[in-house]
């Protein structure tokens, strides 16, 4: 029987009766890496009272702010590893905090604690402490090896616990390989699309907010599940400092050219020229281009919609012009409109404008822009245009 190695770290098993010469190298090989296996920092916690957190004796830290603090990092370890603490502040804002000039913050600079209260904060590294990286969190994980994909949902946190998916289709988060004893368990998740199909987390998690969090349909999420009962309970947060930015999604219609309407019929406007933009392909110009249809992002989000007309002809005497943003064909959100009285018309342009705002929008909601003239045959010019956009 040849040499074999073990299962999860590959160490070297030699060959019973054989390796003569040579099992002394490979045992020492194998005890080199248990060694730099052993001295990672465990997910312990313990507690600093001068802002020191030696991730060489805990990565999960806790720290009253009873006077001014600094915190500083050491005993990060050497190697090919990630490395994060997570810190518990206790009356964060009682003091001043001071954090290293290593660390970036994930958002718009350190955030503001609680003069009186509990926060939690993320740090973390992949180049040895040269750099850190630092979010806020509603809640706290526990520690970062080595990175993995995942295609199908399943979180083995005995193989890592920093874990990159791809919503291609429906996905259901499991975990696995939850190690058993008094340590915490942590996972980071980073989702990509998350919202292009549905992510069905298990019953065991419990969110630390307002339920599960809206993730991006075109883009990247980062996700934090956390358990100190060996898996029996999780709790997740939702990073929102990673990544740095986040846009909410919108998208400006535009028109081709002029567009004739009939005395007296009501008709969508048809917004069929070069979107001025468009980040999540809410209106296509070619088909059903008379509509702004949403995405699943924006589900539990609010829409905010503007439209504007620019009519050819100006209503005179009693003449009367009006523009409607109306919902999946048939529910009235906003209606603006003129009427003039007088008996000649006023000289310039009309330009008539709507606003709404939709509090409940659902994936493929679709909203149009319709207009209406009574006593004219107007055209609406090509400078008019159409525009929604994501407001939460």
């Amino acid at each position: 029987m040849a040499d074999t190695t073990t299962a999860f770290f590959g160490l070297t098993k030699p060959e019973v009766g054989a390796s003569s010469g040579t099992w002394g190298t490979k045992l020492n090989t194998d005890f080199d890496s248990l060694d730099t296996l052993i001295g990672l920092p465990r997910i312990v916690r313990a507690v600093t009272t001068d802002g020191v957190l030696n991730l060489a004796s805990a990565n999960l830290w806790e720290l009253t702010v009873d006077a001014p603090k600094t915190i500083s990092f050491t005993g990060v370890p050497a190697g090919t590893f990630a490395s994060f603490a997570i810190l518990k502040l206790i009356n964060g804002a009682a003091f001043t905090v001071t954090f290293s000039g290593s660390v970036t913050w994930l958002g718009n600079g350190i955030p503001a604690f609680k003069t009186a209260g509990v926060d939690f904060v993320m740090l973390w590294t992949n180049n040895n402490g040269t750099n850190w990286y630092a979010a806020q969190l509603v809640g706290a994980p526990a520690q970062i090896t080595a990175r993995a994909v995942t295609t199908d949902g399943v979180l083995n946190v005995a193989t890592t616990n920093f874990w990159e998916l791809t919503v291609d289709a429906a996905k259901t988060i499991s975990f696995t390989g939850v190690p058993a004893g008094t340590f915490a368990s942590h996972i980071i998740l980073k989702l990509i699309n998350g919202a292009a199909f549905t992510v069905t987390f298990p019953g065991s998690v419990t969110w630390l907010g307002n339920g599960i969090p809206t993730f991006k349909a075109a883009g990247v999420d980062f996700v934090v599940l956390w358990t100190n009962n060996n898996g029996t309970n999780w709790y997740g947060s939702h990073l929102v400092g990673a990544p740095v930015t986040a846009t909410l999604e919108r998208v400006k219609a535009t028109k081709a050219g002029s567009q004739g309407f009939t005395d007296g019929v009501e008709l969508a406007v048809i917004f069929d020229g070069v979107d001025a933009y468009d980040s999540a392909s809410l209106h296509d110009p070619a088909s059903n281009n008379t509509r702004i249809t949403i995405p699943a992002a924006w589900t539990g989000s609010e829409a905010l919609l503007v439209g504007e007309v620019e009519v050819s002809v100006v209503p005179s005497g009693g003449d009367a012009c009006r523009v409607t943003i109306r919902k999946n064909g048939t529910t009235v959100l906003s209606t603006a409109r003129y009427v003039n009285a007088d008996i000649s018309a006023p000289s310039g342009t009309l330009f008539l404008q709507v606003v709404a705002c939709d509090d409940a929008p659902a994936q493929n909601d679709y909203y149009e822009m319709l207009f209406l003239a009574t006593g004219l045959s107007p055209s609406v010019t090509a400078t008019s245009w159409f525009s929604a956009r994501r407001i939460r």
